[in-house]
């Protein structure tokens, strides 16, 4: 019989597990930061997808299901998600940035965290503009921005 798991997360991100049984409630909370655990999406209450598991199949070595960004039934940003890019735009308020070229990184990070047509631009422009602050918003982005997006800033 297949099976699909739910995952456990904290809100600031960290995965408790892919493997939780999805009629179990998720209580407590994280060991690394003291956050809620959750299995579900706060917005529209959707469980978070974990590991799936197909009868019949022989798997060799186990993949891990990574943490999602965005909920995949309501398309609102996880709470761990939401933090990351506050604490970007916070980031960018802090700099000596002018406030033209805060405001054009700010409306760019969206295009950070997601497979988009404009990714590259995006990560483009904040090499361009943000080199003041990469050092910082490293941390930030490795967590959130894409693959594309990791490539561009930080080709090494």
């Amino acid at each position: 019989m297949d099976i699909q798991y739910k995952q456990i997360i904290c809100l600031n991100g960290h995965q408790l597990t892919d493997g939780a049984d999805w009629n179990k409630p998720v209580t407590g909370y994280c060991k690394k930061c003291g956050k809620k655990l959750i299995d579900s999406c706060p917005n529209c209450h959707s469980v978070i997808r974990g590991y799936y598991y197909a009868d019949g199949f022989v798997v060799l070595g186990r993949h891990s299901v990574s943490v999602p960004k965005y909920c995949e039934t309501c398309g609102k940003p996880f709470p761990w998600t939401e933090t990351s890019i506050k604490a970007l735009e916070n980031l960018l308020t802090l700099s000596q940035l002018d406030q033209q070229e805060q405001n054009e990184l700010k409306e760019a990070i969206p295009d950070l965290v997601s497979d988009t047509p404009k990714t590259k631009l995006a990560a483009y422009k904040w090499k361009k503009f943000g080199k003041p602050i990469l050092d910082v918003a490293k941390d930030i982005l490795v967590g959130i921005a894409t693959e594309a997006t990791i490539k561009t800033i930080y080709p090494n």
